[in-house]
């Protein structure tokens, strides 16, 4: 198992340390997706754009009360937990607005709706970005939204 950091599975013999070396060519640490509040509400549009156009549905903004809801939630499975509750919600969301009770049961209502990071977009058309997710990958496996997911 590889989880955590390698150095560490290295001292424990679960990781080799001659593969350590040749795989460790630049080192990236990425932050945990709470550790990136900030970030939540553009990821959050990103992801409801290229899935609402995908699922055909309507979808095209969420409701402020949704937004803080996800940007206060821990999100202990990062972006493909994010990812899974979004697809969830615009498939049980009727209308173009996605409400914080469409969000998994997981997610607790906001304790403080006027959250300061609620991301307006500048764009209200779930095609137009889903066009320029495709238009940002070259590669083939970008028509597939689960390929962003490795």
């Amino acid at each position: 198992m590889s989880r955590g950091p390698l150095p560490e599975r290295i001292q424990e013999g679960k990781f080799r340390e001659d593969l350590y070396y040749r795989l460790n060519v630049i080192s990236l640490r990425l932050p945990a997706l709470r550790e990136r509040v900030q970030d939540i509400g553009r990821l959050a549009m990103l992801h409801l754009g290229f899935l609402a156009a995908h699922a055909g549905k309507q979808a095209r903004s969420f409701s402020a009360d949704a937004l803080a809801a996800m940007q206060s939630y821990g999100w202990p499975g990062n972006l493909r937990e994010l990812r899974n509750v979004i697809e969830r919600a615009i498939i049980l969301s009727e209308g173009e607005v996605i409400e914080s009770k469409a969000l998994s049961e997981s997610i607790p209502p906001p304790q403080n709706p006027s959250s300061p990071f609620v991301y307006e977009p500048k764009t209200k058309s779930p095609a137009i970005t889903a066009r320029f997710l495709l238009s940002c990958r070259t590669d083939r496996k970008a028509r597939n939204p689960d390929s962003f997911y490795g």
